[in-house]
């Protein structure tokens, strides 16, 4: 599944309304990579991706908590492995059985300001991965009844020729 139409793809469509392209069809596993940082509302997406998956499989996302903006106007968010632990919460019917950051780097201000002169000497990283295991239903508590289109005026940009 993708927002474009592409090699591979067999399903178009929004993360956003996972459910209502699987109304009955259950997963074992889901992944993403570089996704969930163009997503309008990751916390929507998240909940939909639980209503689509069978109790113990495996959810994989791959993100960013440092890049660069690209893919603008729709690059919204990064996490961090405490971010994880409240979108992947047992709530939402999640348990988190790995979170790693990788691709370590520096981050270079290019200001003077007094707070940041040092801040190159802290280790970053430009990537974030979790994998967790579907152990519940979401808590039906946990409505996000707004689309995508209802909050953004934008569309998704069209992949690079």
């Amino acid at each position: 599944m993708d927002i474009h139409p592409g090699e591979g793809v067999n399903v178009v469509g929004d993360i956003h309304a996972l459910s209502t392209y699987f109304p009955e069809q259950r997963f074992d596993a889901v992944f993403t990579i570089s996704t969930f940082e163009h997503l309008a509302m990751p916390w929507k997406a998240a909940l939909e991706i639980s209503k689509v998956m069978n109790p113990g499989g495996l959810l994989f996302i791959a993100t960013h908590p440092t890049w660069p903006p690209h893919m603008l106007p729709w690059d919204f968010w990064r996490f961090s492995p405490e971010a994880f632990k409240l979108l992947l919460g047992r709530d939402v019917g999640f348990e988190i059985a790995r979170c790693d950051q990788g691709l370590p780097c520096h981050i270079l201000p290019l200001n003077t300001e007094k707070s940041t002169r040092r801040i190159y000497t802290q280790i970053a990283y430009m990537g974030v991965s979790v994998v967790a295991r579907k152990v519940a239903e979401p808590d039906p508590k946990l409505a996000w009844d707004i689309d995508v289109p209802g909050v953004l005026k934008t569309m998704y940009p069209a992949p690079p020729d």
